[in-house]
């Protein structure tokens, strides 16, 4: 707010209003009676940090205290608004109108020939028109063409602040395009923009194998890091792998950026798709032995096994007794239990190991097996078992 506004009466009243006297008012700015007290007699006009720090402390507009109630940044946002006004009631749609009106009747022209043609050649197809297509170029259109070489000719005036104006046009309708863009996801934070992002990265990828049987083949040979010359001669089965891999560059990007984005795609849609979590396996054991290769992320080896008997079908069995003795061994590796530790403690520690048993099946399956074979597992592996969110029953069920 610019000193000059500054309307001491107003500030006075408020003063009054809210019962804050002039000690008060000094002590929340920083000031002295001696300094605040010339403020509301009008002798003198407080210096345009003050006036921001008796808006901030008093929660007060600039208006409620402004000679003309109005505040600069209020003026440029009716001016903006005024002008976005005449933007989208008259200039938009006067320069669609005329877009509309010389494409519609251009289309009118074609077709009139079209069935000029078919007559010469007595050819029964006749094309019909709709009634919002123009038959004439009427007097209508050269008034828009007057309209917009005077426009034109201003624009490009010597004087007229062309790259400004520009710049200035495009920033209105960024800004614009941004407000609309969050009136339509306001709801969506970034953690879900990035989650769906994912999402249609894995969807493509999946849709391209379910295409090509060239890649479906190779994902079964497990020779899709191979360009092999049936690949290179057959185009599209080309085209789709290069969606695979640059999709699959994002999706590890995204998964290397964010640990959480990763366990939650890891445990609630991997299932989903069947081909993705294939190809991300090998493409992941492939990197692991290869030295020169960038590993993928995974949320822990045990996901590994996950991955594996869900894609290779290994039995119940081997996949429970595989997944737990990896959890046993690491937590017979990472505590020293000479020394009591709190359940919990153990678990925050491996947790990254423990969520393929956050899958329901999973757990499922792992908790018959363990229910057979207590006695081979630490008693810490046992008290986790019975801290999820799962119960005993539920494996009896099954």
């Amino acid at each position: 707010m610019e000193s000059k506004n500054f309307d001491y009466k107003k500030l006075k009243k408020i003063l009054d209003k809210e019962n804050i006297s002039v000690e008060q008012l000094a002590k929340l700015t920083g000031k002295t009676k001696k300094a605040v007290r010339p403020w509301l007699n009008g002798t003198t006009i407080p210096h345009k940090s003050s006036l921001e720090k008796i808006l901030k402390v008093l929660h007060i507009t600039e208006e409620s205290i402004s000679k003309d109630g109005i505040s600069m940044k209020n003026m440029q946002y009716e001016v903006i608004s005024e002008t976005l006004d005449y933007l989208f009631s008259y200039f938009l749609p006067f320069f669609a109108y005329f877009s509309k009106n010389n494409e519609n009747y251009q289309i009118k022209q074609r077709m009139n020939r079209l069935n000029t043609l078919s007559k010469l050649h007595d050819d029964s197809i006749q094309y019909r028109s709709s009634k919002l297509l123009f038959d004439k170029k009427i007097t209508l259109d050269k008034q828009l063409f007057s309209i917009i070489e005077q426009i034109k000719d201003y624009v490009e005036q010597e004087q007229f602040p062309w790259e400004d104006m520009k710049k200035i046009s495009e920033d209105m309708i960024y800004a614009l395009a941004l407000e609309k863009i969050k009136e339509k996801d306001e709801n969506i934070d970034s953690y879900s923009l990035y989650r769906q992002t994912c999402i249609t990265s894995i969807q493509l990828i999946e849709e391209s194998f379910k295409r090509s049987t060239t890649l479906l083949r190779m994902l079964g040979e497990r020779t899709m890091t191979d360009y092999s010359n049936e690949l290179l001669y057959d185009n599209q089965a080309l085209l789709d792998k290069h969606i695979v891999d640059s999709h699959m560059g994002i999706v590890a990007n995204m998964f290397l950026s964010n640990k959480k984005l990763m366990s939650d795609i890891f445990v609630n849609e991997l299932d989903k798709y069947c081909y993705f979590s294939e190809y991300y396996l090998q493409m992941y054991e492939w990197n692991k032995n290869d030295s020169s290769a960038t590993n993928l992320p995974i949320p822990s080896d045990e996901f590994v096994i996950y991955l594996k008997w869900k894609i290779y079908n290994i039995s119940d069995e081997e996949y429970a007794k595989l997944i737990l003795e990896s959890i046993d061994r690491k937590i017979l590796s990472k505590f020293d239990f000479d020394y009591d530790y709190d359940i919990n403690t153990i678990i925050i520690e491996i947790f990254d190991s423990l969520i393929p048993l956050m899958i329901y099946e999973s757990r499922l399956v792992c908790l018959a097996y363990i229910k057979e074979h207590k006695l081979n597992y630490s008693l810490e592996l046992l008290c986790i078992f019975e801290e999820l969110p799962i119960q005993w029953t539920k494996a009896e069920e099954k």
